[in-house]
């Protein structure tokens, strides 16, 4: 929503730092990280600040960081890629889609990795909205890396749906999870990179097809208005002046 972390908030996790358990202390570090982001992204918003290489500036150093951390998880975090066998030949975005997925030790680090590619989006499509409203057209040029870190960071978010719904088996055993805590995990990151214009519409169609299953096996409505939101003809953004919930730091 563009807004600083409450001080008392950021007050209580570094009380809390010091008596973490070793395994928490990533958990730990990827907030210290978004706390930062977020103060620098509610002056971005509160300073009015348009110009592209500015909020480059200030938004990539974050990304850095988000990357350095993630290679520096624990080698047991890290998600696996499986390949279905029977779809070795598929050619569409679709069937890639639904042969491939990441299995993760729980759903609580399948969500912190989903997490870490909300952030990395929120930070890309920040630049990308910027410079494609205020950049000149040398800098319009210059987003490949952006359109390539979206697009990325959509795909990785789509190979985590088998695994949040509990839908996919591992190679050596059946993952049982169950559907209900791992679609509300899955909803928010899954409606985010769906919304990115950089998405394709087969992609978009395909993510709102496992959204409105979450929906049907949930029962939660907001699950319904996101499937509903992604099935719109027209590329969105949820820097869009109707998707609101995420926040606009930009003047209409």
């Amino acid at each position: 929503m563009q807004e600083p972390v409450p001080y008392a908030l950021a007050k209580w996790s570094q009380w809390a730092g010091t008596i973490q358990k070793p395994d928490e202390f990533y958990a730990n570090r990827f907030g210290e990280i978004n706390a930062r982001l977020a103060a620098v992204r509610a002056d971005i918003k509160y300073r009015n600040i348009t110009n592209p290489s500015a909020v480059a500036t200030a938004l990539l150093p974050f990304d850095n960081e988000l990357e350095s951390w993630s290679n520096r998880l624990p080698t047991e975090w890290k998600p696996k890629l499986y390949r279905r066998l029977q779809d070795n030949f598929s050619q569409s975005i679709t069937e890639d889609l639904d042969s491939q997925y990441e299995v993760y030790p729980d759903l609580w680090v399948a969500s912190m990795w989903n997490n870490y590619r909300v952030v990395r989006i929120l930070i890309h499509e920040t630049i990308m909205s910027i410079t494609l409203k205020y950049g000149t057209p040398d800098q319009k040029a210059s987003l490949q890396p952006c359109v390539d870190l979206l697009r990325e960071m959509t795909t990785q978010v789509c190979r985590s749906v088998a695994f949040h719904l509990g839908t996919q088996q591992n190679r050596t055993s059946t993952v049982g999870i169950n559907a209900i805590p791992g679609g509300y995990l899955l909803a928010w990151p899954l409606f985010l990179a769906g919304m990115l214009r950089t998405t394709p519409r087969a992609q978009k169609q395909w993510m709102a097809s496992r959204m409105h299953h979450i929906a049907v096996t949930m029962g939660l409505r907001l699950a319904h208005s996101f499937a509903e939101a992604l099935q719109i003809p027209a590329d969105g953004s949820f820097s869009d002046p109707e998707f609101w919930i995420i926040g606009g730091i930009w003047p209409q």
